[in-house]
């Protein structure tokens, strides 16, 4: 069959894959299309018309959208390769940070933090002067990640690893933001702190479940080749 698939299995498969990898997109678009070849060339050894054998090995693949549910819950996400893609092409060695903008763009990252540093550091009260001296920790891992950790993850064909660094950016920038006006909590279980807990976890949970979806043996070549 090969090229000459009926335009009714291409609509099948667009449905049953979208949003998903292109990696996934070509594992499972082969499969299908062999499970296709078999049950037509097995009904036109029970007799039936090709016409016939098409409809009958296309009605065998089942509901295009359920498949798609479930192939969202083993596959990665086309969001997970379009970061990825970024990570390898965007380099900050190559005058681009991980969102591919220049280094001045990405700097404006840093402003709300600094901010935050500043409304802690005109404070007279003692707790709010030494939260602001704990922004230090994470600027330092906010620049390491970007400049260090995350590129060299990327060049070693780590690619797991650099995707778990670039969804540790934000979770810093967030630390970066409270630290510095702990005081403002008074330390204890408001329900800002809560909330904040609660997205982490959720944050967390999400992260987790999508990277056990990334292959293994997923290479920088995998991702440039499109």
């Amino acid at each position: 069959m090969g090229a000459d698939q009926p335009l009714t299995l291409n609509n099948w498969l667009a449905t049953a894959t979208r949003g998903i990898a292109s990696w996934d997109q070509e594992r499972i678009e082969r499969e299908i299309r062999a499970h296709y070849d078999d049950a037509v060339n097995d009904g036109l050894g029970q007799g039936l018309s090709q016409d016939d054998a098409e409809r009958v090995a296309l009605e065998s693949l089942g509901s295009a959208k359920k498949a798609r549910r479930e192939n969202r819950k083993t596959c990665s996400s086309a969001g997970t390769e379009k970061m990825l893609e970024t990570l390898v092409e965007c380099h900050p060695r190559k005058g681009k940070f991980i969102w591919g903008r220049e280094h001045w763009t990405t700097a404006l990252l840093l402003i709300g933090i600094c901010l935050a540093y500043f409304v802690a550091s005109s404070s007279k009260d003692g707790l709010s002067a030494l939260a602001s001296t704990t922004i230090i920790i994470p600027i330092v891992l906010i620049l390491y990640l970007m400049f260090v950790a995350i590129p060299n993850f990327v060049d070693r064909g780590m690619l797991k690893k650099a995707y778990i660094a670039r969804h540790l950016l934000p979770f810093m920038y967030l630390i970066g933001v409270m630290l510095p006006n702990l005081s403002d909590y008074a330390l204890n279980w408001s329900i800002i702190t809560h909330i904040w807990l609660l997205g982490l976890f959720v944050w967390y949970y999400e992260v987790q479940k999508e990277l056990r979806k990334i292959p293994k043996n997923l290479s920088r070549d995998d991702l440039l080749k499109g």
